[in-house]
């Protein structure tokens, strides 16, 4: 499957980032326990034997999307390194979403 590839980008999760206070997630526009699906990219590579993993992707002022590093099998050293470079450039990382950004903000002023 990875024979001229290093690392496969894809989709980790099935939607954005879930809020902590909703466990459910929305799907195929049906409402579904997060904790039962929000794994559902990430599952059959693992299954499959390829070493996965998944970061947040920054979206400024919106919830982060996951996104899985995928690698060859004995080579989980390029996920790594791969991911830091990313973290490194801003792509990856935390950002707070625009509700969270205003509230920091107003406690500051007060």
């Amino acid at each position: 499957m990875l024979a001229d590839t290093d690392v496969v980008l894809a989709p980790a999760t099935p939607c954005t980032a879930p809020r902590i206070e909703d466990p459910r997630i929305a799907i195929d526009g049906g409402m579904r326990p997060a904790r039962a699906d929000l794994g559902i990219h990430t599952q059959a590579i693992t299954f499959l034997g390829f070493p996965s993993l998944a970061v947040p992707l920054k979206r400024p002022g919106a919830l982060p999307l996951g996104l899985q590093l995928i690698g060859k099998p004995g080579e989980e050293d390029r996920l790594f390194a791969l991911a830091r470079q990313l973290e490194m450039r801003g792509f990856t990382g935390v950002s707070a979403p625009a509700c969270m950004a205003e509230t920091r903000e107003e406690g500051t002023r007060q």
